[in-house]
């Protein structure tokens, strides 16, 4: 999943707010399966 990175401000790398949601609901949605697989554990 490729995210653009601006240029530093104040020695910090910059993400744009829509790929800061992007990257949020892939972490969230790899949250959810891998909290599904492990309830589905015997």
């Amino acid at each position: 999943m490729p995210v653009d990175i601006g240029p530093l401000e104040d020695d910090e790398l910059v993400i744009g707010e829509a790929d800061q949601v992007l990257v949020l609901r892939h972490g969230l949605g790899f949250a959810l399966e891998d909290a599904r697989l492990v309830r589905a554990l015997p």
